[in-house]
């Protein structure tokens, strides 16, 4: 993610964003990060649950994992919502769309929407294509 929409996070949420990680990942997932981190401290505040921070945030096979110091059964239900919804997002642009395809170049895969996808074809091929 680019420093702006990075700053951006942590400034919103600095008390999740307290140990400063690293959000590796595009900048299509801001909106996703930037809910769940909403839906989290409301929850943390609202419910008064003791505060957790978010160690590390990152694309993994195509999905977005988040990394936390500790987290509650209902922190986890976020956490796990934004990673299922995760691949339904582009990870470029940042559209919702059911016709998300998994792109690899034999080590990295994204989520990315058919325009976004096809924009980087000659790069990175579709899992399961003949090549």
């Amino acid at each position: 993610m680019d420093a702006k929409l990075t700053e951006k996070l942590k400034a919103k949420y600095d008390k999740l964003f307290i140990n400063n990680p690293k959000i590796w990942c595009d900048n299509g997932w801001y909106s996703l990060i930037d809910n769940m981190c909403s839906a989290l401290q409301y929850n943390i505040v609202a419910y008064k649950q003791p505060q957790i921070t978010i160690t590390q945030i990152k694309e993994k096979w195509g999905g977005l994992q988040i990394y936390t110091d500790a987290c509650d059964e209902f922190q986890r239900g976020v956490i796990s919502l934004a990673y299922t919804i995760s691949h339904n997002v582009c990870e470029k642009c940042g559209i919702y769309d059911v016709n998300i395809v998994s792109k690899t170049n034999s080590a990295h895969v994204q989520s990315l929407c058919p325009i976004c996808s096809e924009e980087i074809k000659d790069i990175m091929p579709t899992i399961g294509e003949n090549t």
